[in-house]
């Protein structure tokens, strides 16, 4: 009984450490996506903070006057 307490403790063990090892991955891909959109939310910012653009409307319509 005491071989099957300690193939079931190896397996538990074996099981968080894969999780831990998931988890991990998934914190790293996740830092790196962060990164990538605290970027680019500062390249938009920096567009906001520059000359006004001319904004034109979808309809192609001329207005009457």
């Amino acid at each position: 009984m005491n071989a099957t307490m300690a193939d079931r403790e190896r397996q538990l063990l074996h099981q968080v450490t894969t999780l831990a090892q998931a988890l991990h991955q998934e914190r790293e891909r996740l830092a790196s996506r962060l990164a990538e959109l605290e970027l680019e939310l500062s390249v938009l910012a920096s567009k906001l903070d520059g000359p006004p653009a001319v904004c034109a409307l979808g309809t192609g319509a001329r207005p009457r006057g």
